[in-house]
């Protein structure tokens, strides 16, 4: 019994007093298994110590204190705008309502405008697809000139008229095709290459184009507003040069407004060769003195000379400086061509300047010279003297 009671004492040792009498202290560390101490009035310790056992100050234990503080109140104000951003989530909320009950009204006639288009998209779309042929078919025309339903097949014949109110449009190199296409060529082709204007007749059996106006029509040929030809039925035709009328035909022949050039000659009164007129010149020249020992002329004389086909008509005019020895002078434009005649002559009144005598002038075939005689006597030479003034003559001779 005393062992029970010594137990039950030591027992009591052992155990805190809850009125502050002995005992009222720990001599072991006391484990609150994870556990808080409540309704603490103040703490009277040695050290304070973290779970790895280090130390920590009291300064340390009240800036814990303030940062709690610090947490708290930045929890506070964390609250607040919660609230204040809730508040203002709810007044938008109401206000984006009334917005979605307008936009319910007005999407429901969207919706109806919405259907209409569809239905249009999808006869447009239905429409387009019937205006896309199958390969080697074109659209095919109801009465009114509207695409039909249907198509016809390239290259169609029609056997009545076709209207193109519109006009018609072709691409370069493509051929508006008039006549058969056969073996005597492909008819009349109208086309535009890209770069010339073609009116191209493939007729090879009568390989003959017409154009044909009525009676007493006109046609004209244009660039820009020159004419280049016109053309009047039962009248005249003309030719133009920058828009001035050059060459017109008329009822006996043509009028030439200008100069011609005939580069072979023309044909006078007949087509025969001795109708044939290829040269018409004229021009100056002067008389030298072949070589005549003694005579000189004066500068500032001019002959003259005009040639019409192979005849040469000349009109001399020199006066002797000194006189002559012989009677032969130079310088005709064109050589004598009389083969078949020889010598020939011609007889010249007054050939000298002081009236007094007659001379005979002549030409030698194959030469330019002249000769003078006088008094038609051949036999006697005449040679030009410084005394007797201007010698003048005029005569004609054949050239080649």
């Amino acid at each position: 019994m005393n062992a029970l009671f010594d137990t039950i004492s030591a027992g009591f040792d052992n155990t805190l007093s809850l009125d502050g009498t002995t005992p009222n202290s720990l001599s072991a560390d006391i484990d609150l298994n994870s556990n808080d101490l409540l309704n603490v009035g103040s703490i009277l310790a040695q050290s304070f110590k973290d779970s790895a056992g280090n130390s920590i100050s009291l300064a340390d234990v009240n800036a814990l204190g303030a940062i709690v503080d610090d947490i708290v109140a930045v929890n506070d104000n964390i609250t607040a705008i919660q609230n204040a951003v809730t508040n203002a989530i709810n007044a938008a909320a109401s206000a984006d309502a009334a917005a979605i009950s307008a936009l319910a009204a007005s999407s429901s006639e969207s919706a109806a405008a919405a259907s209409a288009a569809d239905a249009a998209v999808s006869a447009s779309n239905a429409v387009t697809a019937s205006l896309i042929p199958a390969a080697g078919l074109i659209p095919l025309a109801d009465g009114t000139g509207k695409i039909a339903n249907g198509w016809l097949p390239n290259n169609p014949t029609f056997s009545g008229e076709i209207e193109a109110n519109g006009g018609i449009v072709l691409g370069n190199n493509d051929v508006a095709q008039f006549g058969s296409i056969g073996e005597y060529g492909d008819g009349l082709q109208i086309y535009h290459d890209g770069y010339v204007a073609w009116f191209d007749n493939q007729d090879l059996e009568t390989k003959e184009t017409q154009i044909k106006v009525p009676d007493g029509g006109y046609i004209s040929l244009k660039a820009g507003n020159d004419s280049l030809i016109t053309a009047v039925g039962n009248a005249n035709v003309s030719l133009f040069h920058d828009n001035s009328a050059k060459l017109a035909t008329t009822a006996t022949g043509i009028v030439v407004n200008g100069e011609g050039t005939f580069s072979n000659g023309v044909y006078l009164g007949g087509s025969a060769a001795a109708n044939h007129l290829d040269n018409y010149e004229e021009g100056t020249f002067a008389i030298t003195n072949a070589g005549d020992a003694t005579g000189t002329l004066d500068a500032g004389y001019t002959s003259h000379y005009t040639k019409v086909g192979n005849l040469v008509t000349v009109t001399i005019a020199f006066n002797p400086a000194t006189n002559f020895t012989s009677n032969i002078v130079d310088g005709l434009p064109y050589v004598v061509n009389t083969p078949n005649l020889g010598n020939v002559f011609s007889y010249a009144s007054n050939v000298l300047g002081d009236l007094s005598n007659t001379a005979t002038a002549g030409v030698a075939n194959g030469l330019y010279r002249i000769y003078f005689f006088q008094n038609q006597a051949l036999a006697s030479s005449f040679s030009p003297q410084a005394s007797a003034g201007v010698y003048r003559v005029t005569f004609s001779y054949k050239t080649l």
